[in-house]
């Protein structure tokens, strides 16, 4: 956990970072979390964006938007186009190199991709760590349904891996049809927010 530490210790944001051990699970615990919308898409995404930013922004002690430069965040939601070869459109910076650019412990992708280029745009490069989600498909309003239920999960001190396999149970087969199609990679492990 220590590397954890020295990972995100140095962040110029609001919130706080501790490590904790309950129930016999090691834990990062973000004190007054803050969430940050970065649209790469333009306009076309403004929609969708101001729609997260509606359904999640209460939940968080701070809020940050970009049209370019990552904000530094605990969550950042990323809006973006993702070409075959897992380029992010309208950017020279790659996906792990916005995590690490936003030092952020939780990253979603919020724009719909293809899974192949998802794929290819959030393999391990060694930095840029976090709890990923990769989006496919939104399926409509069930995107933001489902983070706010997941953060507010969160913000009671259930862990994100707790809370999403509580929501979205992995079942081989189980047909999640009222939830947003996506790939979670926990790279980061058991994070909680505290407000």
């Amino acid at each position: 956990m220590n590397w954890l530490r020295s990972l995100f210790g140095g962040r110029a944001t609001e919130s706080k970072i501790l490590t904790t051990r309950r129930d016999g699970i090691d834990m990062l615990v973000v004190q007054r979390p803050s969430i940050g919308f970065l649209n790469l898409i333009g306009d076309a995404a403004e929609p969708i964006v101001a729609e997260g930013k509606q359904a999640l922004e209460p939940l968080f002690t701070s809020c940050h938007s970009s049209n370019s430069e990552p904000p530094v965040c605990d969550v950042l939601m990323i809006y973006c186009d993702i070409e075959s070869d897992g380029r992010i459109r309208g950017t020279s910076d790659g996906l792990r190199d916005i995590i690490r650019r936003a030092h952020a412990l939780v990253v979603i992708t919020a724009s719909e991709n293809r899974p192949e280029s998802l794929n290819i745009a959030g393999k391990d490069m060694g930095y840029g760590r976090a709890n990923l989600v990769l989006t496919f498909s939104r399926n409509g309003v069930a995107f933001v349904r489902f983070y706010r239920q997941l953060f507010q999960m969160m913000m009671n001190g259930v862990p994100m891996p707790m809370a999403w396999v509580s929501l979205a149970p992995q079942i081989p087969g189980e047909d999640h049809k009222d939830l947003p199609g996506s790939l979670f990679v926990c790279e980061a492990g058991q994070v909680v927010f505290e407000s």
